[in-house]
């Protein structure tokens, strides 16, 4: 079994979801060519169609596309599923299929928007908001960002401790210079471990294969194979930079003395932050790459606050979506134990 899960440590026997189109729904807005971070989409004869790039090593599976997707012509058929070694999880889900919010159980309207009226603000924020890749140029104004914040200080946090502290950052060239350098150092990294497709994955070097099965014992979090493909996005498609064109990027910093799980209490004011901006009309996306740069770059550390006892936990894009991205999308079924 321990050799096993060594072999099949990454990229192992999976099954990926995949994504369809409906010709009949589409209007060729081209919002989901815009917002696909791998560029397995684009617009012809008017209309969406995969590129030659798509294949499972590519679509990052976020579901970026549903959510842009004015007309609900992109569908996502299937679910993903490991079926051996290290990432093995086909066992640890109670079903096969996706389902919409469903808050009344089986008394759920089978089209979400039959239940929304009945729905609490609060309820209706958590199942809309979307994680935003699209972008538009205006600039978010200070008191907005102050006022969101404002939200995150409000979170629980053992000992009423509130470890965060947060550093906002609004200059383009400094946002964009934070862009080059998590480039500069990922890319390197990603040609150590990550095939470019599922053909060369089949004829990888050995010195791949060990380092991505070693990197995946270490750093079992960031080993996951989909990692591997949001950090290729980032590296190998030009246009697709760490903030995701955002004017506004928020890092947030807990501070390593603080009382219990600082990464718990942290991530609790990040998810309040987050809620807060929906409400208010702005979109958001949790940038979770900026640690590779500033390992390298302590004098960028500096400048960004981060110095202890402060570490940074992640960073927040923020601004005004481009169009609608707000709307329900399926997730797994919830994992529960009654006891």
């Amino acid at each position: 079994m321990l050799l096993e899960n060594l072999r099949q440590a990454y990229l192992p026997p999976t099954t990926w979801p995949r994504m369809t189109l409906s010709e009949e729904l589409c209007d060729g807005c081209e919002r989901c060519v815009k917002t696909c971070p791998m560029q397995i989409l684009e617009l012809r004869d008017g209309l969406p169609a995969f590129t030659g790039l798509y294949d499972e090593f590519r679509c990052v599976l976020y579901d970026s596309c549903l959510a842009v997707c004015p007309k609900g012509a992109i569908k996502s058929v299937g679910v993903y599923r490991v079926h051996s070694g290290r990432y093995k999880n086909v066992d640890v889900f109670p079903s096969d299929e996706t389902t919409y919010p469903r808050p009344f159980g089986d008394d759920t309207p089978e089209d979400f928007a039959d239940c929304e009226e009945r729905l609490t603000e609060t309820e209706r924020v958590i199942f809309k908001r979307r994680s935003v890749r699209l972008f538009k140029k205006q600039q978010v104004p200070r008191e907005m960002i102050e006022r969101i914040i404002e939200a995150g200080r409000f979170a629980p946090s053992a000992g009423n401790n509130q470890p965060w502290k947060f550093t906002v950052v609004q200059d383009a060239e400094l946002l964009q210079d934070l862009c080059k350098k998590t480039e500069m150092i990922a890319r390197p990294l990603s040609k150590l471990a990550f095939p470019n497709s599922g053909e060369e994955f089949e004829r990888r070097p050995w010195r791949q294969k060990a380092f991505a099965t070693v990197f995946s014992y270490k750093r079992p979090g960031e080993g996951d194979q989909r990692v591997a493909i949001g950090v290729k996005a980032v590296t190998d498609m030009p246009y697709h930079e760490v903030f995701l064109g955002a004017p506004t990027a928020i890092l947030v910093l807990c501070d390593k003395r603080g009382i219990g799980n600082v990464d718990l209490d942290t991530a609790l004011a990040v998810e309040n932050i987050v809620l807060a901006a929906h409400s208010l009309g702005l979109g958001t996306c949790l940038i979770g790459l900026l640690n590779i740069p500033l390992l390298f770059f302590p004098q960028m550390r500096k400048k960004l606050g981060i110095v202890h006892p402060f570490k940074l936990l992640t960073a927040i894009s923020v601004g005004y979506p481009l169009g609608v991205c707000d709307r329900a999308v399926r997730r797994e079924p919830a994992r529960i134990d009654w006891l």
